[in-house]
């Protein structure tokens, strides 16, 4: 039920991966729900920088979720959640790869939706990771937030986050 009403559909209808958090006072926010950006006077999703790093609700945020699609190991879609105990350690980004060719345009694909928490002082983090390529969820991934590391042989590092455009406070 919780499923169904923070994306609007059941779990095994989505055709890509959502993050969603639940704050300290009980509120749910999802990025499958659709906003009015006043700035922009349009409708877009909800964005992790925008709406909770700019807001620092990114630091009230108590538990964090990747509500992921149906694919070939589980038809009906996976979660992952992590419990957030430490304010400012909640994180959560899109990982993508630009592809070009001398003439033509270039090709953007999503790699990975990763969901995470940082575990110390030293940036060391554990996290949950949708490989768009594979379709699968993986769990349980540990790196770095100073220098993080690819979940998969032959895809480029992400390199250091941007700690302040994710809302982490080490």
């Amino acid at each position: 039920m919780l499923i169904k009403e923070l994306l609007g559909k059941p779990l095994q209808a989505i055709d890509r991966p959502y993050w969603a958090v639940k704050l300290d006072d009980g509120r749910w926010v999802c990025e499958a729900h659709t906003i009015t950006d006043l700035r922009k006077g349009e409708q877009r999703l909800t964005d992790w920088t925008n709406d909770l790093v700019a807001t620092d609700d990114v630091s009230r945020v108590k538990e964090l979720w990747l509500l992921c699609p149906p694919n070939r190991l589980s038809p009906l879609g996976n979660t992952a959640m992590f419990k957030i105990d430490r304010p400012g350690s909640a994180l959560q980004f899109k990982f993508g790869t630009v592809d070009s060719a001398i003439a033509g345009p270039a090709y953007k694909s999503i790699q990975g939706y990763v969901i995470g928490r940082v575990t110390n002082t030293e940036g060391d983090c554990e996290c949950h990771v949708w490989d768009a390529f594979y379709e699968i969820l993986g769990t349980g991934w540990k790196t770095n937030v100073g220098q993080f590391e690819s979940w998969r042989s032959g895809l480029t590092d992400p390199g250091a986050l941007d700690l302040a455009q994710l809302g982490i406070t080490l």
